[in-house]
């Protein structure tokens, strides 16, 4: 368990030991975003992904847990039981469609028209999609009668399946979910770690040092709230008190950094030396590191900055010396483990070349994404159906189709007409753009209509000249002898290989 001082301490440490050590090895548990007086955060994005993590870590499918030391500090309604967790759906099992709904709707699961993100699901007749934390992405349950005919999953942005899969495993929105007979006790995850998990902390702060601000602060917002007889909980319920917290870590093995020891350290390790642009001096390092058989691995942002750094390190022409191995990656800062057999030195390109770390993108938990086509409209807006036209947006509405209710966008057509689409069929309209923002199409078109069928027509007879003639311009470019431009020169390759960005 690493605890880390604050948030961005712990996203640092988290992306550094995935470059360290692969992206399965390791769970982030956030802290909550929110300390109201209440001791409540219903936001999913802070109680999901801590559910997963939870299981992930104590389900020893994880090694390391990163946490902020306040999410320590933070008491939740955490399961007795590690498999109460976990509900699992199998294709071919028997199971009423209505009997899984219940378990997502116990499970803190919000029915939505479309599924755009973890904690949502969404049902059509025999299909009930669903985006559970822990998973791989979205996925889709079809039901035959009361036997689930397959699992599949889906992308989230299209909602088009893109494999079949035998099981999965869903995960609560949150701690506090109301599935039937699980056991839940208030206390700190820090009360579910087994005794000889390892508490590896940063920093010379003691224990209840850094938990004494936070306690005070949720003891004033308290007395605050009941002065003003707003609803409140007292810290104890949701908070340990810093004495408590320490005590609880006393109980575990801990791994700590310091300037100065006493003893036999467990490991030595200290910072690079300061290349500061300097070829010569990086040469001279690495050769001497050679020299004393230790292995050096210098991480580059890029292919493009390690072909660079190759070049320069390179002694004319030749190869790195030996030891010497360049990789894509990115971690905050190098090392050099002095005690090691072999030695071993571990430098970064933003180091070495004093620039700005490359950026790292974290995902906003497992695919978030927003629908252009049915957030982006508003009733009033002018929209085109691919097989009916132009019509005007009239708002979502629930359609009775047989005994079941969906969700669909109703279209208003010339004549009075309403269409209904099915949210799952978004990629048959688009938002009608004009050349102006406060245009207007000149009429709107009837529902199988001739005039709509004519435009598409029409249309379809000019994109194919149009592709015609663009066959033929680019055989005729493809006959012609082309004009060799010169190639990259040292300097160009250098600015792109030390832009931050990914296209």
């Amino acid at each position: 368990m690493v605890a880390a001082a604050s948030p961005c301490e712990a996203s640092e440490y988290f992306g550094d030991l995935e470059t360290l050590l692969g992206p399965d090895l390791q769970v982030h548990y956030p802290q909550r975003e929110n300390h109201a007086a209440d001791g409540h955060d219903p936001r999913a994005e802070s109680s999901g992904p801590r559910v997963e993590a939870f299981e992930a870590f104590l389900g020893r499918q994880a090694r390391i847990m990163v946490a902020t030391r306040r999410a320590l500090q933070e008491v939740a309604l955490l399961p007795d039981d590690l498999a109460e967790l976990r509900y699992t759906v199998r294709a071919g099992q028997t199971l009423r469609r209505d009997r899984l709904i219940e378990a997502l709707e116990a499970r803190g699961f919000t029915r939505s028209p479309t599924v755009e993100e973890a904690g949502q699901y969404t049902v059509r007749g025999g299909l009930i999609d669903l985006f559970s934390f822990g998973g791989a992405g979205p996925a889709r349950v079809e039901f035959w009668g009361d036997d689930i005919e397959s699992i599949r999953c889906f992308d989230v942005l299209d909602q088009r399946s893109t494999c079949a899969v035998d099981r999965i495993d869903i995960l609560p929105v949150s701690f506090g979910g109301r599935v039937a007979g699980a056991g839940r006790t208030p206390c700190s995850i820090l009360d579910r770690l087994p005794r000889d998990t390892i508490l590896v902390r940063t920093g010379d702060a003691a224990w209840e040092g850094e938990a004494e601000p936070v306690w005070s602060n949720a003891e004033d917002r308290y007395r605050e709230a009941v002065r003003w007889g707003s609803p409140a909980r007292p810290p104890i319920e949701f908070l340990l008190a810093p004495g408590a917290l320490a005590e609880r870590a006393r109980r575990h093995p801990q791994l700590v950094f310091v300037e100065e020891h006493v003893g036999d350290p467990v490991a030595q390790s200290c910072t690079p030396p300061h290349i500061e642009r300097d070829t010569r001096r990086l040469r001279s390092f690495l050769a001497g590191a050679a020299a004393k058989s230790a292995r050096t691995c210098i991480l580059c942002d890029n292919e493009g900055q390690a072909a660079r750094l190759e070049e320069l390190i390179a002694h004319r022409g030749g190869a790195p010396p030996a030891g010497c191995h360049l990789v894509v990656g990115s971690l905050g800062g190098g090392f050099r483990l002095t005690d090691s057999v072999p030695p071993a030195n571990v430098l970064t390109d933003h180091e070495i070349f004093r620039r700005n770390k490359k950026l790292r993108r974290r995902r906003r938990f497992r695919g978030a994404a927003s629908l252009e086509s049915l957030a982006q409209l508003s009733p009033g807006d002018y929209v085109v159906h691919m097989e009916h036209g132009i019509g005007r947006f009239q708002g979502l509405r629930k359609v009775v189709v047989g005994k079941e209710s969906i969700e669909a966008l109703a279209i208003a057509y010339d004549g009075d007409e309403i269409l209904h689409v099915p949210v799952y069929m978004l990629d048959q309209v688009e938002r009608w753009v004009g050349t102006h923002p406060d245009d207007a199409p000149a009429r709107l078109h009837r529902i199988g209509g001739r005039r709509w069928r004519n435009l598409k027509r029409r249309t379809e007879a000019a994109i194919n000249r149009m592709t015609a003639e663009l066959l033929e311009l680019y055989a005729t470019r493809r006959a012609r002898p082309g004009h060799a431009f010169s190639p990259d020169t040292r300097w160009q390759r250098e600015m792109e290989a030390s832009f931050l960005y990914e296209d």
